[in-house]
Formats: C-alpha cells, sequence, structure tokens
C-alpha cells in the first residue's frame, strides 16, 4: 500500500491523546479498556479538480500523496483555527460513540450500545468533556474518507464494493405491530416480519410507530420461534425486565451494538459473507448504515452551508466569525446525487448541488441546520458514505441519530 494507507494503524488512545497501544501488541484491547479505539491518520495532501476531454465531457479527479505536489494541498482535517495550526496526526472514531461508566462522555469502543437521542450539541459537549483534543466528528474527516475510498478503488459505489451494510434490518410500523397482548419478554408479530429478527440482534418497541414513545430499546433478541398462539405470527423474545405489550406497540431492529467487525482479517469489507452484515472501511466500523452521523463543523441555512475549521468553535446555529460562506449553494430538491459543489479555496468540501444519479442519496428542506451521514438500518440502497440528510433542525435527535468522539495532536 501507498502512503498514507500503509500508515493508518488503529490505536488506543488516552484523553491526553497519548497512543497506549497499536492493533498487534499485546495491550491493544478492542473494548476500550486501554483506551479509545482509534485509527490514526498521518498528514497528507489531498486533492479535488476537473477537467474537460475532448469531447466535452467534465471528469473529475481526487488524489492523495505525502506532499503538495500538482492540485494537492494540505487536507483541511489537519489544519485548525484561524492560524491554521496542523495537526501531524488526526484521530478517527472507529466505532460508533457509546457512554462511559458514568454517561458523562462519549466513547469509541467494541461490544457497547450506540448513544442515541441527543442533539448534535449533546453528542458535541460529550465529546468535549473528554479534554481539549477531543470533539464531535466532524465534516472534515467525512471529507477525507471519501476522499481515500474514492482514491483507493476508484469508484463511489461503496455499497458494491463493501457491501451493504447495516442497512435493511427489519423497521416496519405495519409489520411489527404486535398481535397480542400481554406482559412478558416476548412480542408476537406477523411470521414474515419476525422470521427476519435473529438472536443477537438489537431491537426496541415502541408506541404506534418505530419513532414513536420507547417501551424498551437497547435489548437483545434471544430466541425466536413460532408462535403456538395465533397462526402465521412469530413470538420474538428478548432480553431484560418484562414489558407491558400492547396491541398498539411496534417490534423494530434499533442500532447494533458496536464490535461486530473486530473478528475480520481485512480493514476493509464485510463482517460475515451476509451482504447485509457490518461493513468496515480503514477499520472505521459502520461507515455508513446502522445509524445516522452528525457531522459537526457545517451549519446550514436556507441552502447555504457555512463551514468552520476551528474546532473549539464548533457550535450550532453560527453563520459568522469562525464560519465561513461556501462558495456555491446546495441543491434544494432531493435525489441520487449527480454532482458535489467546487470551492477552490476550500476544495475537499462536497456539498450537493444537483441531484440525479450517484449512488447515494441527498435529503433537504429550507428549514435544516444540520448535516448527518451514512444512512441507518432502514434506508437500504439509499445509504452510504456520500449519502447527505440535510433536512433537519438543530433540536433533532433520534434512536437512528449517533454520534463519535474525534481527537487530534
Amino acid at each position: 500500500a501507498e502512503y498514507p494507507f500503509n500508515s493508518m494503524r488503529p490505536c488506543n488512545l488516552a484523553k491526553d491523546v497519548t497512543v497506549n497501544a497499536y492493533l498487534g501488541d499485546p495491550a491493544f484491547q478492542w473494548d476500550g479498556s486501554n483506551g479509545d479505539v482509534m485509527l490514526e491518520v498521518p498528514m497528507c495532501y489531498t486533492g479535488r479538480w476537473f477537467e474537460t476531454d475532448s469531447n466535452g465531457v467534465k471528469w473529475e479527479y481526487r488524489a492523495v500523496s505525502s506532499a503538495p505536489i500538482d492540485h494537492l494541498h494540505l487536507d483541511h482535517a489537519f489544519t485548525d483555527g484561524t492560524n491554521r495550526k496542523i495537526s501531524e496526526k488526526i484521530y478517527i472514531p472507529i466505532f460508533n460513540g457509546s457512554a462511559s461508566s458514568d454517561e458523562l462522555e462519549l466513547e469509541s469502543k467494541a461490544n457497547a450500545f450506540p448513544v442515541h437521542n441527543k442533539t448534535r450539541d449533546q453528542f458535541r459537549q460529550l465529546a468535549k468533556k473528554k479534554g481539549a483534543n477531543w470533539y464531535l466528528d466532524d465534516v472534515w474527516a467525512m471529507h477525507l474518507l471519501d476522499t481515500f475510498f474514492i482514491v483507493m478503488f476508484a469508484g463511489t459505489n461503496a455499497q458494491s464494493i463493501l457491501g451493504a451494510g447495516l442497512t435493511e434490518l427489519p423497521v416496519s410500523e405495519a409489520d411489527g405491530k404486535a398481535m397480542k397482548e400481554r406482559t412478558g419478554n416476548y412480542i408476537t408479530v406477523k411470521k414474515a416480519y419476525g422470521d427476519r429478527f435473529k438472536p443477537g440482534m438489537a431491537i426496541g418497541i415502541a408506541l404506534n410507530n418505530p419513532w414513536g414513545i420507547s417501551l424498551v430499546i437497547d435489548r437483545l433478541v434471544t430466541k425466536v420461534q413460532a408462535s403456538v398462539e395465533l397462526p402465521e405470527a412469530t413470538d420474538v423474545y428478548f432480553d431484560g425486565e418484562q414489558a407491558v405489550i400492547t396491541t398498539n406497540h411496534v417490534l423494530f431492529a434499533c442500532c447494533q451494538k458496536t464490535g461486530s467487525t473486530i473478528q475480520m482479517a481485512s480493514p476493509n469489507g464485510r463482517a460475515s459473507e451476509d451482504r447485509l452484515s457490518a461493513v468496515r472501511f480503514l477499520w472505521i466500523e459502520d461507515w455508513y448504515g446502522n445509524g445516522w452521523q452528525f457531522r459537526d463543523g457545517d451549519n446550514i441555512k436556507n441552502w447555504q452551508h457555512y463551514y468552520c475549521n476551528t474546532r473549539a468553535a464548533y457550535a450550532d446555529k453560527k453563520h459568522d466569525q469562525e464560519y465561513f460562506k461556501v462558495g456555491y449553494e446546495a441543491a434544494h430538491t432531493n435525489g441520487y446525487v449527480k454532482e458535489f459543489g467546487y470551492d477552490p479555496e476550500w476544495p475537499e468540501i462536497e456539498i450537493c448541488t444537483d441531484a440525479t444519479y450517484f449512488p447515494d442519496y441527498y435529503t433537504q428542506a429550507e428549514g435544516g441546520e444540520v448535516v448527518l451521514s451514512g444512512g441507518s438500518v432502514a434506508h437500504g440502497t439509499l445509504a452510504g458514505p456520500f449519502f447527505r440528510y440535510c433536512s433537519n433542525g438543530v433540536g433533532a435527535s433520534d434512536w437512528l441519530c449517533l454520534g463519535r468522539p474525534q481527537a487530534r495532536k
């Protein structure tokens, strides 16, 4: 592998941004017991530019290098503050953020339920509590990984290259309705729907629809069997305390626990032969699928994006001072991305300006203020690393929306 890919390494990172161990060291732990599980990425230069061939076809080019050659510049994932302080290494979270033992900090570790039902600012505060060099996973890391992927695989259809990811799990208001009232540790639903649940899958039960008030959440399926009480029905058993289930309650697959990819030999691909298993890219689990990723450093106002390259200044509803106006406006219609805009001063910024036929989807609204990426357990072929959800206001929170802690030296 070429630089920087041959110099990226999973590591255990202490709160003071000291590396405690690298993957392969005896002390390395996936479970967070020796520090957050992060991908160490060395400083590199990226390029994104356009050329038109003799037939009038416009081509977009991407490149990564160890030096500022030709069209390449120091990627802004490695710069910070008005003086553009350079970080020689940044640390991108490998897992969806979960709660520390005291639930006051956001951690990247295996075998934990992701934190959810929080706004972007609440995720931001949980990440910042880890220390001065910690912040919420942001748009700069998002764009950097996009370029890495395009350069590595010479393509943009990640679902075809890596796998579908956790994007087609059972989430249905109509099919998930309980068919019988009971107090217990199992729920009876339609057979075809219930049979899609497997032992070990994380589930929730909510009132009226999967996005209603949760009766239970982050429970694990323990058994799935045919109902002996009702025809064409399946009983789905779950762990934890008993629940009082009515026929207004709905069963659904929620965001899955972290760590399903740690047995993989390759840093890229999917966790099993199952096309719908979790994916990883450069060891990063659920790069898309499972849950939406809140992205910091980008605020939207009437389709105009405002970016910030000063991590300490990240804040909601801010469009001045450290935040600058990107040199073009985002698309006003939903659809599969056709083209990302281009600002020559900040070439790595990719915001959808034309929605037609890119492999991943784009969603917008006039009142959209924040950016989420990737797609969730139920987004199917819409999901992917280039999927941008730009419809929510700053108060948005859901079990589908997750966040990760990022760090830099």
